[in-house]
């Protein structure tokens, strides 16, 4: 199932957004708890599933996702953007974070910072910088492993 990366907005808790129907195929109500294995560590990490996951927020939230993302230099992502993740189920309650797309670590540069704001203004609603050779949505050489007939 594919995940995406979720925030509060306000940078104080992160998670794990489950998307389409993932939540009622993988997750059981009677959980308190799943185990989630990072590509980046051997050991999983135990997150919390709230009452609020069944109902209108299907997140996985907690500080090791946070520190996960973190880590690896998902945070901050560009607006409406964030990264996403398959997340497959390995059955009692565990679950594999995998990549989707990896890039390595880059350090946050701050160079499109109210680049939004400014495209707007010249009449360009896509969000990307005039010329920029990648689709909205797409980076420059970007891959999805493992998922055949993926664009």
């Amino acid at each position: 199932m594919i995940v995406s990366a979720w925030s509060d907005g306000r940078g104080f808790v992160y998670g794990l957004r489950v998307l389409g129907n993932g939540r009622s195929l993988y997750f059981r109500e009677e959980w308190s708890f799943v185990l989630l294995y990072f590509p980046d560590s051997p050991n999983p990490a135990t997150v919390r599933i709230t009452p609020s996951f069944w109902r209108s927020c299907p997140e996985l939230r907690g500080k090791a996702i946070r520190s996960f993302l973190r880590r690896n230099g998902l945070i901050p992502w560009p607006r409406d953007h964030p990264p996403h993740f398959e997340l497959e189920p390995l059955g009692g309650g565990r679950f594999r974070l995998q990549w989707l797309e990896h890039r390595p670590v880059q350090p946050t540069l701050g160079l499109f910072e109210g680049l939004e704001t400014a495209d707007r203004a010249d009449g360009d609603d896509t969000g990307r910088a005039r010329g920029a050779g990648a689709p909205a949505g797409e980076a420059e050489g970007s891959t999805l492993k493992g998922r055949e007939g993926s664009p």
